[in-house]
């Protein structure tokens, strides 16, 4: 199998601002999600980054092009944030009120841990953390906790169900 570069520069942003907002148009749905330090009502999640340190972006949704790569488009979550201890976050970003949005949300992220498994196993060794961002339904759910586990259990990554991350 090719190896796959999930942190391809040609996308890539970074910042170090304290707080930034991970966003992903509506608008423009072939778009790939982005990060801004402007208007925080465009925000899907915020970010907080206490210690100011670089934090890199990464589109993968729309920002990797897998079909010429592999001959397909699996699903995929729309991207990953690099922190300056080379650690990864997967992150999948919802704006659904509905039921089902935690769900799809986890076989995004579980989609590209399989499709980093296979075509980067480096780069999906430094996964630390996943999120399941909502806009519309910002806060963890304890309901979630059990699957969130088996979750952490199976793929030694910590998943989330909030629209806040916090990064070090």
């Amino acid at each position: 199998m090719a190896d796959i570069d999930f942190l391809s520069t040609d996308l890539q942003q970074t910042t170090n601002a304290r707080r930034f907002g991970i966003c992903d148009s509506q608008l423009a749905p072939t778009d790939p999600a982005y990060i801004t330090t402007t208007d925080g009502t465009t925000w899907i999640a915020t970010v907080i980054n206490g210690q100011q340190t670089l934090v890199s972006f990464y589109p993968i949704d729309n920002g990797v092009d897998f079909f010429q790569l592999i001959g397909s488009d699996p699903s995929k979550c729309e991207g990953v944030l690099e922190l300056s201890n080379d650690d990864l976050i997967l992150v999948e970003l919802k704006e659904r009120i509905g039921d089902g949005w935690f769900s799809d949300g986890k076989k995004q992220i579980i989609s590209t841990i399989e499709l980093m498994e296979t075509h980067n196993p480096a780069q999906r060794a430094r996964v630390r953390y996943a999120y399941v961002c909502n806009s519309r339904r910002p806060k963890s759910k304890v309901s979630r906790s059990s699957s969130m586990q088996e979750f952490a259990i199976k793929h030694s990554i910590v998943l989330k169900d909030q629209t806040l991350i916090t990064v070090s």
